[in-house]
């Protein structure tokens, strides 16, 4: 081979691992993100009507004192 066919063999090698390495990279850092916070996509907790109106009494009771 000629020193350019191997100098850009060299270039085109390395811009895949790079490429594949970068790829690689954000996945890792996309599952890791997902693993941390599992309850990322479920609906949040409501209270119920009871929960709502004790907490609405106690707050009013609080800021009356």
């Amino acid at each position: 081979m000629c020193p350019e066919c191997i100098s850009t063999a060299t270039m085109v090698t390395a811009g895949v691992s790079s490429a594949g390495g970068l790829g690689a990279f954000v996945i890792s850092k996309l599952r890791r993100k997902k693993a941390a916070n599992p309850q990322a996509g479920s609906e949040p907790s409501t209270a119920s009507f009871e929960e709502w109106v004790a907490a609405a009494c106690k707050t009013e009771e609080e800021s009356q004192h």
